[in-house]
């Protein structure tokens, strides 16, 4: 993920991790949230597409906002 984001022009200006127990089963999901920068030629949209394909392969979801 790193690469892709370099890869943008896309800064990282915060990052918050946790681990916690998922409700029903108990086993440990880990969830992160970050506040990016990205340049106004590469767009959220391109980043959000490259992101998704990640998630697949990483058995991820991903949410995205422009705030």
């Amino acid at each position: 993920t790193t690469s892709t984001l370099a890869g943008r022009g896309v800064n990282v200006e915060e990052l918050e991790s946790e681990l916690h127990s998922a409700p029903m089963s108990g086993e440990a999901l880990f969830t992160a949230r970050a506040v990016l920068r990205v340049p106004a030629e590469h767009g959220l949209a391109a980043l959000q597409a490259d992101l998704e394909a990640l998630g697949g392969e990483l058995m991820v979801d991903l949410a995205a906002s422009d705030e």
